[in-house]
């Protein structure tokens, strides 16, 4: 149906573009056209939107059966092992068998070595994102470089970054959920850029935009490995923010990043209607705020006490008085029965002479069960509750 040549020269950037997008999404769309071929995909979380168009002057040669548009799914995971060793490659074709059902790779290695691949396809409609490069909009054009060396002083593992700027200032720094401002360990980042460093700095309204970071710098590193500018088109906070480059006028690529809602903005102030991906990024936003809930709250006391590490039934199995666990930090204290042997405190005594003599003959029977079950401790731990009196007290125990 479509077969086109990918000459060495532009090999690298190729195997770039596939790289990049299997590490964005898990599927890759291609749609080949009468006079492009272009690369779509999106990612998991729907908060990251790519395109990459190649002009016919891209290819050595192409050639589209029947005129006839063609738009197929495949996995975008086996590109990446594909063109792992592109260094070595000389020539590439790509051809899409409708009989097999197959996207073909046919590559031409050094040494004459010849290598083939063949990946499934399935035909699919065209996927696009709602984003608009409109010269009215704020817009940034720099050096890829730039960007990422700025971006490489926030700390790994960071999920977004907000970003400030006016017409005279710009400003990027670590993104803080309110309700963990006052969390120590978070490390806050924040970096003033000079707009003069900028080739073009043009910023009509201002705006406070937060987006994901690894989807941005996976952006920035395509970007950086063309070695041509880029321009960033950004309205405000809950509309796409989209990245832009060509390179020579024979491939261009768009990258979409969707951005949170700004939660200050009152319902009247609220757009009516938003991008998909801005959409989704909230439902993502959404589920990420019930993952961190839902380690938050497997960690909290209430869930320790419901969930000590030693549990113990309500009732000892003897009528016993049952332990105390504490509910904070899973430990226990046994009830000790042997709590009241001594003399009798004069405050304990009573008036009563039935009363007092009871209580003499209970002080007795605790002295002569203490008695025998001296050294009993040797050869137990703890004593959870005093025998029955019909039960019989050895009179010796092993030694140690």
């Amino acid at each position: 149906g479509m077969e086109a040549t990918v000459p060495q020269r532009y090999i690298k950037v190729f195997a770039n573009t596939l790289t990049c997008l299997s590490k964005l999404g898990d599927d890759l769309y291609l749609e080949a056209n009468h006079d492009k071929i272009i690369l779509r995909t999106l990612n998991n979380a729907h908060s990251a939107f790519s395109a990459f168009q190649f002009d016919l002057k891209f290819f050595d040669s192409y050639d589209l059966r029947d005129n006839i548009d063609r738009k197929c799914q495949i996995k975008a995971k086996p590109c990446q092992a594909i063109f792992k060793q592109y260094h070595n490659m000389e020539s590439i074709v790509l051809a899409l068998d409708e009989d097999e059902q197959k996207l073909r790779f046919e590559i031409r290695c050094k040494h004459g070595i010849q290598k083939m691949y063949k990946l499934a396809f399935v035909e699919c409609e065209v996927m696009k994102a709602i984003y608009n490069k409109d010269e009215g909009f704020n817009h940034i054009v720099t050096l890829p470089r730039r960007l990422l060396e700025c971006v490489g002083n926030f700390q790994n593992g960071l999920e977004e970054i907000t970003v400030l700027a006016t017409r005279n200032s710009i400003k990027v720094k670590s993104y803080t959920d309110e309700s963990k401002s006052n969390d120590r360990r978070s490390l806050q980042t924040e970096m003033d850029l000079n707009p003069l460093d900028f080739e073009e700095f043009d910023i009509k309204s201002d705006f406070r935009v937060t987006f994901c970071l690894k989807e941005f710098k996976l952006m920035l590193n395509f970007c950086d490995s063309l070695g041509q500018l880029l321009t960033c088109y950004i309205d405000k906070a809950g509309q796409p923010l989209s990245i832009s480059v060509r390179y020579f006028g024979i491939f261009e690529c768009d990258f979409v990043l969707a951005t949170m809602i700004d939660p200050t903005l009152d319902s009247s102030q609220t757009p009516t209607t938003t991008s998909s991906s801005s959409a989704v990024m909230s439902t993502s936003e959404a589920v990420r705020t019930e993952k961190r809930k839902r380690k938050s709250d497997h960690l909290s006391p209430s869930n320790l006490s419901t969930s000590p590490r030693i549990i113990q039934s309500s009732t000892s199995p003897r009528g016993s008085p049952s332990p105390i666990v504490s509910p904070i930090f899973g430990s226990q204290r046994m009830s000790n029965p042997f709590e009241s042997v001594g003399d009798p405190s004069p405050h304990s005594q009573t008036s009563n002479p039935e009363t007092f003599e009871h209580a003499m003959e209970e002080e007795s029977h605790f002295k002569k069960r203490a008695r025998s079950m001296d050294g009993m401790s040797d050869h137990m731990e703890v004593i959870n509750d005093p025998m029955d009196d019909d039960e019989e007290v050895p009179s010796s125990f092993p030694e140690k």
